[in-house]
């Protein structure tokens, strides 16, 4: 139970330093030279992985509300019918899909315009009812081109030098994913008013 913990806190950790890196080659043109310094870099690093620790407990919080009342309705209907058992326990993890794809933009609202954890939920849910289309279709097209990536990368694998090779390019094409995601929040993200006041001010 420690290592685990540990082990997801490192996890969170270099999720974090690579979130902000993602996020200053994104934001490169309105970045200033304190910005770019290396103190206020590890400063954003500490506060990233802090909120994502949040957000990542917030989900943890979520899934048991939606689990544990639906195990037990679950647990019911399997009494009274198998099928409505099944049903009732597959109801949980389409509600965790649609969790996980009203918090998507909240990462990128933590790493990229520095947002506390309640306002990156909150922003992240209203970007995602307006723009749901757009969202769906990105997150959807990722995983598909990734899946696809992942099944090409291991069919090449022959245990060679090659695999070093497919670990780069599964790098490099995840990366190119998440900037594109990245991208979508930035341009989605500048319609909300106060992130408008926050541009035309410099605080991003």
């Amino acid at each position: 139970m420690v290592l685990l913990l540990v082990l997801s806190l490192v996890g969170l950790f270099l999720t974090a330093i690579y979130y902000v890196t993602v996020s200053s080659v994104v934001r490169q043109r309105q970045e200033t030279d304190d910005d770019q310094a290396v103190g206020n870099w590890f400063s954003r690093i500490g506060s990233s992985w802090l909120r994502l620790i949040g957000l990542a407990l917030l989900f943890f919080l979520a899934a048991l509300v939606v689990y544990l009342p639906l195990s037990i309705i679950g647990a019911i209907f399997f009494l009274l019918s198998p099928t409505l058992g099944t049903v009732a326990l597959l109801v949980a993890p389409f509600i965790i899909i649609w969790i996980v794809i009203y918090l998507s933009f909240a990462p990128p609202g933590i790493t990229l315009n520095n947002r506390p954890l309640i306002q990156a939920v909150k922003e992240s849910v209203r970007l995602v009812q307006k723009n749901l289309p757009v969202v769906l279709f990105m997150l959807l097209l990722m995983l598909l081109l990734g899946t696809l990536v992942d099944w090409l990368l291991v069919a090449a694998e022959n245990g060679t030098w090659v695999t070093l090779f497919n670990i780069l390019i599964h790098a490099f094409v995840n990366t190119g994913f998440v900037t594109a995601f990245f991208i979508l929040y930035q341009d989605r993200a500048a319609e909300l008013p106060d992130v408008k006041r926050a541009l035309s001010d410099g605080s991003f």
